[in-house]
């Protein structure tokens, strides 16, 4: 009993010590990060990438496709120059030249080692501009190519890091690598982090620009374009991804881009042509102020349930409710609210009204005893509607498309749940996405970030698949509810809508995020701050395999103890091993 009672307030100061040293470090990346002691520059240079000294056992043929252009010869020749360094000598180059260049031809006929391995391809015009090199490719193509663009540049080891990749993971269809890329005229280095495999991703950013493809892609290819109608390499590169079954990602900069950047117009197309392949009726695609991809199509307006679990707090959740009847253009919603114990008059006044209004407004008794995922459940269970919104009391409606933005992804049979971008009342983010393992069981990326943020792992404003959203804001099919159980009640209230879709993956579906259905979060305006400990413990059960694997929609050189993605800082102690000192110390 001596030593029982001794170790309790010990373990509370070496609780609080531990607080105390996560707290100073983040403290210090924060700092570190705004005075750029963390360069990306220094980043490189401490990490260095490690090549793997074992020889690989496979030796395919890599097709470089060199899109060159009139006005950057110096560019091509850099290019060109790192791709007969390549230590890794099976390779071949594809030099694409619009009609017309014959000097050019002969400038980069002149500066090859290995004419054998050189093929100039004359481009087309009007819409078949790229036909001419699809039928180059079919008559000799390696077993993966790739596209590059002047200016372009890598080191020596390039292919040889990437055939090692191929064998590691077991031959993907295609293979992708973060790159970096100068964007100043001072020549500062920005990174492009990339997740592993986000198929949503690709609609806002072609971050398979420089992928390896395999050559059976080429068959895809062709299927999707037999009109001839290939103008740029991403129709190529889209119509290959949809035909992809694995898809590989090395997450470290191997490449740095030339600063050009793909054709508006040319790629708003490829997205088009990718999503009607998809079966989708009435695509279109607008482009936001900041260039961001917004996909629409059309959708039958079946009923969305939306089930918001209350207590008491009358003005957040009359602002919820009058923001989601005012300024909702879905017309087929009904509103399920349940109800914990609220026994304040104005409250209970306020539910008569709106049972008389005519509105579909039920009110569904939760019981005494607190547990969120009981109430969600139980609304669940009152709900008609095919699709089913989980909404928290105290978000407010901006944009009147919200509900159909949500439906229009729930309705995919591949998607399970997705989550909305929710802001706090200044604008800047309070969700756009949960990563498994940051700052412990799981936090959300891009919290605290303004609401139009882009940086080293891209913008806020793109689509993305995740493990998880919140339930603050979270639709999923009936179907899919249904078929996993809906939410577990073991769970009190934290972290059962991450346990939730992690199921939901498990079971085959996709989790994605939407930018374009933003409302306001009031956070934790009825509920406070408060984290029961059993579920801490159970979520460490639940997610720790998750997490010690690693998020595959993260980055492993990005921080774990940062919500707005920075580089990885030195020392930083592995997600799992502060999950477990959360677990021992506040649990």
């Amino acid at each position: 009993m001596k030593t029982s009672g001794f170790r309790k307030p010990f373990q509370s100061v070496q609780a609080f010590l531990w607080k105390i040293s996560i707290a100073c470090y983040k403290q210090t990346i924060t700092l570190a990060n705004r005075l750029r002691w963390n360069s990306y520059e220094r980043w490189l240079a401490r990490e260095g990438r490690r090549e793997d000294p074992r020889a690989v056992k496979i030796n395919p043929s890599i097709t470089f496709i060199l899109l060159d252009t009139a006005v950057r010869p110096a560019e091509s020749l850099k290019t060109l120059e790192c791709i007969q360094e390549q230590v890794y000598p099976h390779w071949d180059v594809r030099a694409c030249l619009a009609p017309g260049e014959k000097d050019r031809e002969e400038t980069l006929g002149f500066h090859l080692k290995r004419p054998e391995a050189f093929e100039i391809v004359k481009l087309g015009v009007g819409t078949g501009v790229l036909e001419p090199l699809l039928v180059s490719l079919r008559q000799k193509c390696g077993d993966y190519f790739l596209f590059l663009d002047p200016g372009d540049t890598f080191s020596a080891d390039f292919l040889r890091s990437l055939v090692a990749q191929i064998e590691a993971q077991n031959g993907p269809d295609i293979l992708y690598f973060d790159v970096d890329v100068r964007l100043d005229d001072r020549g500062q280095l920005t990174p492009k982090f990339r997740p592993d495999w986000s198929p949503e991703l690709l609609i806002s950013n072609n971050y398979l620009s420089h992928a390896l493809f395999h050559r059976n892609l080429l068959k895809e290819a062709e299927s999707v374009f037999l009109d001839g109608n290939l103008k740029a390499p991403c129709d190529i590169i889209f119509a290959a991804a949809r035909g992809a079954r694995q898809v590989g990602h090395l997450a470290w900069p191997l490449l740095r881009e030339a600063v050009s950047g793909p054709d508006p117009a040319a790629l708003r197309q490829c997205v088009q042509t990718y999503l009607s392949c998809l079966g989708l009726k009435g695509v279109s695609l607008d482009l936001t102020q900041q260039g961001h991809t917004h996909a629409r199509w059309d959708i039958d307006a079946k009923l969305v349930s939306i089930i918001i679990p209350t207590r008491e707090n009358l003005l957040y959740l009359k602002r919820c409710l009058s923001s989601l009847f005012d300024r909702t253009a879905y017309p087929n919603y009904e509103i399920i609210l349940v109800d914990h114990a609220s026994r304040g008059q104005d409250v209970l006044d306020y539910y008569d009204v709106l049972q008389n209004t005519g509105r579909a407004v039920k009110i569904v008794p939760g019981g005494e005893s607190f547990n969120f995922n009981r109430f969600n459940n139980l609304g669940a269970q009152s709900a008609a509607g095919e699709y089913l919104l989980f909404l928290n009391n105290d978000v407010e409606i901006v944009d009147s498309d919200w509900l159909a933005e949500l439906v229009q992804w729930a309705s995919l049979p591949e998607i399970g749940a997705v989550g909305a971008k929710l802001l706090y009342p200044d604008k800047t983010v309070q969700h756009a996405g949960i990563i498994l393992g940051l700052q412990g069981h799981a936090s959300h990326i891009f919290q605290g970030a303004p609401a139009d943020y882009q940086g080293c792992f891209g913008s806020v404003n793109w689509y993305r698949d995740y493990l998880a959203v919140t339930a603050a804001c979270m639709m999923s099919r009936r179907e899919v509810f249904d078929r996993l159980g809906g939410f577990d009640e073991k769970y009190r209230l934290v972290f059962s809508d991450v346990e939730y879709c992690l199921r939901v993956i498990a079971a085959g579906y996709r989790v994605m995020y939407n930018p374009f259905a933003v409302l306001i979060h009031h956070e934790g305006k009825s509920r406070g701050k408060f984290i029961p400990a059993e579920d801490i413990r159970l979520a460490y059960h639940d997610f720790k395999e998750w997490v010690e694997a690693g998020d595959p929609y993260f980055n492993r050189n990005l921080s774990t103890l940062s919500n707005v993605p920075a580089l990885r800082f030195p020392g930083e102690q592995p997600p799992i091993k502060r999950l477990e000192k959360i677990v021992r110390y506040m649990a």
